[in-house]
């Protein structure tokens, strides 16, 4: 869904799955992330120290 701002701003393409190919539906197509919602979800995983234990 963000194609074209991810060719503008030089970030990678997100893998495609193969297995989606010419089926029906949006998997495949249209449930991709975004570059921002993946950025997000990087820093929402590293930050989140709930499966630390404490000293």
């Amino acid at each position: 869904p963000d194609l074209p701002s991810r060719i503008e701003h030089g970030h990678p393409f997100t893998p495609y799955d193969r297995t989606t190919f010419y089926t029906p539906g949006e998997v495949g197509y249209t449930d991709y992330k975004t570059w921002e919602q993946l950025e997000s979800d990087k820093h929402d995983t590293a930050a989140d120290t709930s499966d630390v234990p404490a000293p």
